[in-house]
């Protein structure tokens, strides 16, 4: 086996380095960068790496050591992290929901954190979008709807959409500060115009480039009250049907079309709302730079933007005059790490105008740690050979500095208690606000609602958590006596002749059906409530099986004197695959639950699983909500 690629050059570096001869003979444009550079050179690049420690295990070592041996959180710094994150003058860390246990414990890990280094304290960042992406403890700091809601919300209501995405951000803002963080990796401005999108779908506050812009400007006001906000992915994740997570998507547009739709929100939301940072995205733009670049293997691919300088310094630096941190997204993706080593992707990174290389490579042990200094080290010499430009990394590591100096001078907030308040009465709104409701049965001269409250509801759920949630938001209507049964449970009464007859007959006993509908599929630790096994019951049925399934079930409904309709608990692309003669249609445009567990010294724990959006169902269901909430995609364009 050869010796890689990139490790030659590295190696080539080294000799050029120690060959030349004292570091003050290396020729810089900039004076400040030359002077003293073996002072701040390894400041300024521990302060240019921000790493994550899901798992930390001390006893994983060696050199065979992989992410795959620990899996154990990290809730406190261990001394030897510790000491390696002060060695190395680490600049930041983001945190994950692993790492992320209860309220105290929180906010300790982020004290330590920034403690670790008093003249320049860490950036502690986090992934805090609201609705499916909440690192958060959910049963412990409101997570709002998300940004497809808001979406929907601004769709009918302009003014109370700005109102309600400002108050939202700010309220997580506030949360967040509170908790010991200081940037949060949102909003996400993506334009989500691919209905086969599956990773940022819900995310987006819809597919009008104008309508995210908005938006996204209030959202990034709301939490730079507090907070620094990271505007993501630049120039834009919204058209793919590759998740850039698991491979390197690549979008085939001109330029004038990326720059009416993906760039445009970027562009307003830096003008008017200068946020701190900005998330560049591993996506191929061949449009935008058609350069190609070097892999790990030695094949030259086409340049993704992360590493993109006509991307990250010509257009967000030159045309559009962002001043903050271009910070990449996680190098350890597959759409990166696939075809690149962690040294080649700091450099490629950072020679492209990146300020910040986020996650490039996996710290879970002291075999890791030493792993991290050879990088450094490694990237120290780049910039003594003048591979990646002395002048722009001494320009970046003050860039870092001021923004940290900013954020030391935000006001100190009221405790997260009284956040917390006003936040869950904000969610609640929010909710109610944004589940759309469509009345089809209006065409042909009907009216009222699904259901009332003392009639039957048979639903079918994507799984029993979201049952339960369901059931829980029209007992605080009054309302009981019905039945809710997952998808498996539903697959299962369809597969003989004999067991639907017996559903037929159960069917009979309701009232009124409500089928739903959830894609992509949700991920495991989305399924609350659900045990292991039934999960992977629940992920063997496919798209289109389940949608087999609802529309025999609506078939058999139609039998009987009940009313029926569909909700959509994601995008709402899948409603057009719904009969236009339902009665009703319904969309929430997020799905997540909360799962509290209480103890009572007589009758033990017990577990109660509920949520505001499934809350604001209830409501719909049963006619109890007002709202002027559209779809904030377009679904006839599928």
């Amino acid at each position: 086996m050869g010796v890689p690629v990139f490790s030659n050059f590295v190696a080539s570096l080294f000799l050029l380095v120690i060959a030349t001869g004292p570091l003050t003979a290396f020729a810089s444009d900039s004076a400040k960068a030359q002077a003293n550079i073996e002072q701040w050179l390894p400041k300024a690049i521990g302060q240019k790496i921000m790493l994550d420690l899901r798992f930390y295990c001390p006893s994983v070592n060696g050199p065979q050591a992989t992410k795959k041996d620990c899996r154990t959180p990290l809730l406190q710094l261990t001394p030897e992290l510790k000491s390696a994150l002060q060695q190395q003058h680490i600049g930041g860390v983001i945190l994950f929901s692993e790492n992320l246990k209860d309220l105290p414990q929180i906010k300790a890990l982020t004290t330590e954190l920034k403690s670790i280094n008093s003249e320049l304290p860490m950036f502690v960042g986090i992934d805090q979008e609201n609705g499916r992406v909440a690192r958060l403890p959910r049963d412990k700091v409101t997570a709002f709807p998300g940004n497809m809601p808001l979406g929907a919300i601004y769709a009918g209501d302009k003014t109370l959409g700005k109102q309600l995405t400002e108050q939202s951000y700010r309220q997580t803002g506030q949360a967040l500060m509170s908790l010991g963080f200081n940037v949060n990796f949102a909003p996400n401005v993506d334009v989500n115009n691919n209905a086969q999108n599956p990773v940022i779908n819900i995310r987006s506050f819809g597919d009008n480039p104008t309508r995210v812009a908005n938006l996204g400007k209030y959202a990034v006001n709301g939490l730079q009250q507090s907070i620094s906000a990271a505007i993501k992915h630049f120039p834009g994740h919204g058209d793919t049907n590759v998740d850039s997570h698991t491979g390197l998507p690549r979008v085939i547009k001109t330029k004038p079309q990326v720059t009416s739709t993906e760039l445009a929100p970027f562009k307003k939301i830096i003008t008017e709302a200068q946020p701190d940072f900005v998330m560049s995205a591993h996506i191929q733009f061949p449009e935008l730079d058609e350069t190609k670049v070097t892999t790990k293997n030695g094949d030259d691919i086409l340049v993704p933007a992360t590493f993109s300088r006509a991307i990250l310094t010509d257009m967000l630096r030159g045309e559009f005059g962002f001043e903050g941190l271009i910070i990449t997204d996680a190098l350890d993706m597959a759409a990166i790490s696939r075809f690149f080593e962690p040294e080649q992707a700091i450099r490629n990174a950072f020679k492209a105008g990146a300020d910040i290389a986020l996650m490039p490579l996996v710290i879970d042990s002291p075999a890791s740690l030493n792993t991290l200094d050879q990088t450094l080290r490694a990237i120290e010499f780049m910039v003594l050979s003048d591979d990646i430009k002395r002048d722009e990394v001494y320009a970046s590591y003050q860039r870092i500095t001021a923004i940290k100096r900013k954020l030391a001078r935000k006001k100190r907030l009221p405790p997260l208690s009284e956040i917390e308040k006003q936040s869950r009465i904000l969610a609640q709104t929010i909710a109610e606000q944004s589940v759309y409701m469509s009345s089809l049965s209006n065409k042909n001269k009907t009216t009222g609602p699904l259901m009332t409250k003392q009639q039957r509801l048979f639903a079918v759920m994507p799984d029993s958590g979201k049952c339960r949630a369901l059931l829980s938001g029209l007992q605080k209507q009054l309302s009981s006596n019905h039945l809710c049964w997952d998808i498996q449970q539903l697959n299962d009464a369809l597969k003989s002749k004999a067991s639907k007859l017996e559903l037929q007959k159960l069917m009979a006993k309701y009232d009124a059906l409500l089928v739903s509908s959830l894609t992509p599929r949700q991920a495991n630790p989305e399924m609350v409530g659900v045990d292991p096994d039934q999960r992977r019951l629940l992920k063997s049925l496919t798209a289109k099986a389940i949608l087999s399934n609802n529309l025999a079930l609506i078939q058999m409904a139609k039998l009987q004197p009940m009313k029926t309709a569909v909700v959509s608990l994601r995008a709402p692309y899948d409603l057009k695959y719904y009969p236009n003669d339902l009665d009703w249609q319904f969309a929430t445009f997020s799905y997540n639950v909360i799962e509290e567990t209480s103890v009572n010294k007589e009758a033990g724990p017990s577990t109660l699983i509920y949520s505001p959006v499934f809350d604001a169902l209830a409501k719909a269901l049963l006619g109890k909500i007002k709202n002027s909430a559209q779809l904030p995609v377009d679904i006839d364009s599928v």
